[in-house]
């Protein structure tokens, strides 16, 4: 029994160490595509497409960035339309916020709609997406969105009030 016992606990460190490898692993990539130029970025991410291989979640909101920022918006909107189907909502979020910075707010609406089940309790996301909302002209789609919620989560009902008003 204890040799049993022994052993598992033994394993535990290692899953652990690899865990915080794997993380730190993925953090480097992420900063790695930061430091990258856009064309460069973009190129990388072209490349990994054309091999089959499908680009990380966690880079492909700089590869949308990326395309913002060179003026690639029609390409931009593809990839973000093939990314927002499987992107989870952490990746949603950052993604909207690189949008609504680089002023593209029809993609910061859809990146921050995707987010919304997981941030709904999050006040700066929101009054980002409000704005954002009002910026693409889609207040309606919004109060939508939060009228869906609206029993679960009550704080939501000033922000609904307001919205209607202001449209």
């Amino acid at each position: 029994m204890t040799r049993v016992n022994r052993g598992i606990t033994n394993r535990r460190p290692h899953v652990e160490a690899l865990r915080r490898n794997l993380k730190k692993a993925l953090a480097d990539r992420d900063l790695e595509a930061r430091r990258l130029a856009p064309d460069e970025l973009i190129e990388e991410a072209r490349s990994l497409e054309a091999l089959g291989e499908e680009v990380p979640a966690d880079v492909s909101a700089e590869v949308i960035g990326a395309l913002l920022r060179a003026g690639r918006v029609r390409e931009a909107r593809a990839a973000a339309d093939r990314l927002l189907t499987d992107l989870d909502p952490r990746m949603a979020s950052r993604a909207g916020w690189i949008c609504r910075e680089l002023e593209a707010h029809d993609l910061a609406f859809d990146f921050f709609a995707r987010a919304f089940p997981r941030e709904r309790a999050n006040p700066k996301l929101l009054t980002a997406f409000e704005l954002v909302a009002k910026r693409s002209g889609r207040i309606a789609e919004l109060v939508r969105l939060y009228e869906s919620t609206l029993p679960r989560r009550r704080t939501l009902y000033g922000r609904v009030k307001r919205l209607r008003s202001a449209s």
